[in-house]
């Protein structure tokens, strides 16, 4: 019987020391975002020719988490005519960093729309690739070649600098 009783006792010990007001363990590196003002080309930027792209002032957020990053591109345009803006989220970037710089890079990446809460297959970024430099963005991307015509294989060019908040 005193062993029937000792082996009931302890669970009972193991439950008097269980904490329930535990405190939640915190992810030790917390996403930051950084945003950055500079000047966006879009069109067809390889050709060289200024005809075949327009450049508009923007701002771009890059927001890093554990192993990847968000980029929104604000308030951007595919073309100059096009007669609304629109905001584009690029989620979930790998990318390596070193001291004051980190480079990101991906393929086929479909991006959030707006407010949408999922992505659009219509507009899929066949490459991404970026680079912050101590308090400056640059990036490029390229629209896949299989989309609409009037998206189909349309690039992107940001070059920025941290905007102070």
């Amino acid at each position: 019987m005193k062993k029937f009783i000792s082996f009931l006792a302890i669970p009972m010990l193991f439950m008097a020391c269980t904490n329930d007001d535990t405190p939640e363990v915190k992810d030790p590196t917390p996403s930051t975002t950084v945003s950055y003002k500079g000047e966006l080309k879009v069109g067809d930027i390889i050709s060289g020719n200024e005809s075949d792209y327009f450049v508009m002032e923007s701002v771009v957020s890059v927001t890093k988490n554990d192993s990847t990053v968000d980029v929104v591109l604000n308030d951007v345009k595919f073309a100059e005519r096009m007669p609304y803006f629109i905001d584009v989220t690029l989620k979930d970037i790998p990318f390596l960093a070193a001291e004051n710089n980190l480079v990101f890079k991906a393929e086929n990446v479909i991006p959030f729309m707006n407010t949408d809460t999922v992505p659009n297959t219509d507009y899929k970024f066949a490459m991404l690739h970026g680079a912050i430099d101590g308090n400056e963005l640059l990036f490029n991307a390229k629209m896949a070649d299989e989309l609409a015509p009037h998206v189909a294989g349309k690039e992107f060019e940001f070059s920025g600098t941290e905007v102070a908040e």
